[in-house]
Order: structure tokens, then sequence, then C-alpha cells
């Protein structure tokens, strides 16, 4: 079959290095469960990249806050955790697998006294539309949505037309919107 989707694993990786060339040392990660399949629970491309790629780069895993579905009410959740366990310890950066879930963190931060981006800056990723009015706004990676919809169109139509083409699978890039949780350092 064919697939177009968000290219994840770049995304990380930009988030990971953005943190590390802004200064950022101790870099936390908040994520989901991935995807289900024949009863296995698989994990999420972004929280096994985010491990990886923390650890190829020498940085700590220690900070990774990974749990249940990607929803308001889990992020949440995961960011009492995050404020339970780090205490007065807290990661200097977050990457928030998704915005549903940063929109939990942020009340869970907010209410905990944690000031974004003072006492920690946020990224996350999908820019929904809702990550503009939240407090702060959200920097966010960009899938564009409209873009994709375009490719898989021009793909099935391919397809209508040649059907003995080889399938597809693509993956498109993200771009960062910077909103107030994280403004990169001028270069």
């Amino acid at each position: 079959f064919d697939s177009i989707r968000p290219n994840l694993v770049l995304t990380v990786k930009n988030a990971i290095d953005l943190f590390i060339k802004n200064g950022y040392d101790r870099i936390g990660f908040i994520g989901g469960w991935g995807q289900k399949h024949n009863d296995i629970q698989e994990f999420d491309v972004r929280t096994t990249k985010f491990a990886d790629y923390m650890k190829a780069r020498g940085k700590s895993t220690e900070w990774m806050f990974v749990d249940g579905p990607f929803g308001v009410d889990n992020g949440y959740r995961l960011g009492k955790e995050v404020l339970a366990k780090c205490k007065d310890k807290l990661p200097q950066a977050f990457l928030i697998a998704s915005d549903t879930l940063a929109v939990g963190v942020l009340q869970a931060f907010n209410e905990g006294k944690v000031n974004v981006p003072n006492d920690t800056v946020i990224l996350s990723i999908n820019n929904s539309n809702v990550v503009k009015y939240v407090s702060p706004p959200l920097s966010s990676y960009n899938i564009n949505q409209q873009e994709m919809i375009d490719m898989a169109l021009d793909i099935l139509t391919n397809l209508i037309i040649k059907p003995d083409w080889a399938h597809m699978d693509v993956s498109m890039n993200t771009n960062l919107v910077i909103r107030k949780s994280f403004v990169p350092k001028a270069k």
C-alpha cells in the first residue's frame, strides 16, 4: 500500500539538536503509547528516536515520561508525574510528542507554578489550532496536513491511471512554528 506520513524521526532529531544548540543539557521527553498490532503494544517512533538520538549525542534519557494515550487528560497526568519525580531538578527543555499531550502538561505545570519558558522550555509536535491559544502559546512542529492530502490525491490519481506502478512510502518533513514556549537564541 501507499503511505504518506510526517517525518517524525527528523523532527525529533531537529528538536534535540536545537535544544543542545541553545545550551540545554537536561532534555526531557513526554509521550504516549504507540499503535497496537496483534495485541502487541508498539513504541511510538518519537519515543524510540528520542532515546536513540539522545544516547548518540551523549545525553541522558533519564527524563523520559511515556505512558497512556495521546490526550489532554494523559498529558495532565504525565505533567503531574514529571513534577513529582523531578522536584527541584526539572529538565531545562521538553519535547512533547503531541500538542494534545502538551496542553495537559502545560496545565499541570501552571498549577505547579512552573513558568514556561523561564523554568523550562517546551516544543511540541503537530501545530494544531489550539496551541496558539494556550498560555504560553506553544512552539510546535507543523505537520502540513493539506500538503499530505494533496500528495495522497496525486498518488491515488497515478495509481488509478497506472495500477502497476510501485507503491510509495512518502515521508514529509515538518517545520517549526515559533511561539512563546521556546524561542531559539539568535544565530
